[in-house]
C-alpha cells in the first residue's frame, strides 16, 4: 500500500504548511490509487505531480492539489464552446464527451449525475476516481501510465502525453522527481 509522507512533503506546500483540504484531497487520491491497485511509487509520484501541476493557481496557493475549476471568471467560462462542461477537478476534465465517459460509472459508484450537475467533479472523491481511472486506463488521451512508467522505464517527460501532449512535459517531470521522494510504501 502506498501513501504520502506529509512532513517531508511540506517543502512542497504554500508556508510549508498544508490546508484540510489538501491533506484530504492527497489524502483521497493515495485511498483511490490504492483501491484502483496502483502499487508503483513512480506511477504514484506521476500521479501526484500531474495533479499538482493542473490544481495550482498563482492568486491561491492554498488550492494547490486541490480539486479546481478552470481559470477564469464565470463570462469567461461561459463563452468557451465547452461550457457547463469546463475543466474541474484533479486534471481539469474538459468537454462533454470526457464527462460521458465517466458519468455511468461515477452514477453507479457515487449515486449522482455529473453530466446534469457538472460540478460535483470538484467532489474530491469523484476528482480521485476520474484521475486515477484516467491516467491508469488511458481515458483521456488514450494513453496509459503502463506506456510511459513501469518495471522497465521511467519516462516522466513523455507521460504527459497521458493528459495534454506534451504541455509543460519537463516540469511535471521535474515534479515528479521530489514526489517520488514522499511516496512512501506502508505494509
Amino acid at each position: 500500500m502506498l501513501k504520502f509522507d506529509f512532513d517531508g512533503g511540506r517543502c512542497l506546500f504554500h508556508n510549508r504548511k498544508y490546508t484540510q483540504m489538501q491533506v484530504d484531497s492527497i489524502n483521497a487520491l493515495f485511498a483511490e490509487a490504492n483501491k484502483q491497485h496502483i502499487t508503483s511509487k513512480a506511477q504514484m509520484a506521476y500521479i501526484l505531480a500531474t495533479v499538482y501541476h493542473e490544481c495550482y493557481n498563482p492568486k491561491t496557493p492554498e488550492t494547490r492539489m486541490t480539486p479546481i475549476v478552470e481559470f477564469g471568471s464565470e463570462s469567461y467560462l461561459r463563452s468557451k464552446k465547452y461550457y457547463p462542461y469546463v475543466g474541474r477537478g484533479f486534471v481539469q476534465l474538459t468537454w462533454k464527451e470526457n464527462y460521458l465517459k465517466y458519468n455511468k460509472e461515477i452514477e453507479e459508484r457515487f449515486g449522482v449525475n455529473i453530466m446534469q450537475n457538472p460540478e460535483l467533479v470538484l467532489r474530491i472523491d469523484i476528482s480521485a476516481y476520474i484521475a486515477i481511472a484516467g491516467m491508469k486506463y488511458g481515458r483521456f488521451t488514450g494513453k496509459c501510465l503502463n506506456d510511459y512508467i513501469n518495471v522497465k522505464k521511467a519516462d516522466t517527460y513523455n507521460a504527459r502525453r497521458i493528459i495534454n501532449g506534451l504541455d509543460k512535459a519537463q516540469l511535471i517531470a521535474d515534479y515528479c522527481k521530489q514526489m517520488y521522494n514522499y511516496v512512501v510504501f506502508v505494509p
